[in-house]
């Protein structure tokens, strides 16, 4: 089945955890030094991705919100990735999520480091 079949059929948490498996594979030449791509150069099905896993995170948990605010910085969508990351309360996260802020402030979308133990949890 091809990845656009199965995942019109996965429902919420589940579809969200294809969309981040998706995401992150689709990161992955990054990460080992390809010259990097902004998610909104990239192909239509990259781009719907990042905008069907944004709709999947709910803003009251954190971690979704910091995933949230990670894909809108990938997207080049800057200022929306900073007003997510400065709505109250959120939580400390580590020194991830002032890395996200930075690069956010700075106009950056090349890749932070996945936060520790953060491994895709599913395998489609």
């Amino acid at each position: 089945m091809k990845r656009s079949s199965w995942m019109r059929f996965a429902r919420g948490s589940r579809q969200r955890e294809l969309r981040q498996w998706a995401w992150w594979q689709g990161n992955k030449a990054y990460r080992r030094d390809a010259p990097w791509v902004p998610l909104a150069q990239r192909t239509p099905q990259v781009r719907d991705n990042a905008e069907a896993l944004m709709t999947l995170c709910a803003l009251d948990d954190a971690e979704h919100r910091w995933m949230h605010a990670e894909l809108l910085r990938e997207l080049e969508r800057f200022e929306e990735a900073l007003t997510i990351l400065n709505l109250p309360p959120f939580p400390a996260l580590g020194p991830g999520l002032e890395s996200l802020r930075d690069a956010a402030r700075r106009a950056d979308s090349r890749l932070l480091p996945l936060p520790a133990g953060s491994a895709p949890a599913v395998e489609p």
